[in-house]
């Protein structure tokens, strides 16, 4: 362990494309234990699509759920599109499809169930309650890993999901640019003078 570090709460690696992020670099160089320290904030419906069909949910009231229901109809649509266009990668109205279907997920299907799931078992909930929601249902996790990136040491995100809310569920939504969660930590800004301009651009909004 470097002492140069051990003062370092976490490790940001901030950049404008998520294809500059080398992320896996470092997780292949990383034994298991370590890996497990670090974490890519991706955009939530990246997360949401990645992991709805592996993440088991086993609430009945969520699974009964309209909200619900409408979230799977739509994500099992965007598959079979994907599928389509991996028969014939030449079709420009399915990729079309595909992108505003994925943007219709993103911007309408999926915070509404994330608000259903909010208005039932976060809202006016104590933190033992919340808590208790999270570690019964394994599946939260699996769609929403935001919600535990206070465990993380090393930290890789966009440009755009560091000036952008986080939302944990635990607590308000926060920029993690002005938050204590970047207290005594470190950021590595990835192409500085486009990605300041982004940022300084968003904290003046602010």
């Amino acid at each position: 362990k470097d002492p140069l570090f051990s003062n370092i709460k976490k490790i940001f690696f901030v950049t404008n494309l998520i294809t500059n992020l080398p992320c896996q670099d470092l997780l292949n160089s990383l034994d298991e234990k370590h890996k497990k320290s670090c974490f890519q904030a991706k955009a939530t419906i990246d997360y949401v699509l990645e992991n709805f069909f592996k993440a088991n949910v086993t609430n009945l009231e969520v699974k009964n759920s309209k909200e619900y229901r409408n979230l799977k109809k739509e994500i099992e649509i965007y598959y079979s599109t994907k599928e389509a266009i991996e028969s014939n990668p030449e079709n420009s109205g399915l990729k079309n499809s595909l992108n505003i279907l994925k943007q219709k997920i993103a911007t309408d299907s999926e915070p509404t169930f994330r608000q259903f799931i909010k208005n039932r078992f976060f809202h006016n909930k104590s933190i033992i309650d919340r808590k208790k929601f999270m570690r019964d249902n394994g599946w939260f996790i699996e769609l929403y890993p935001i919600c535990d990136i206070k465990d993380y040491k090393v930290i890789f995100l966009t440009t755009q999901k560091f000036i952008s809310p986080i939302d944990t569920f635990r607590r308000v939504p926060f920029y993690a640019y002005n938050d204590e969660i970047i207290d005594n930590s470190i950021v590595f800004i990835d192409e500085f003078d486009s990605t300041k301009t982004v940022i300084l651009d968003q904290i003046i909004e602010d």
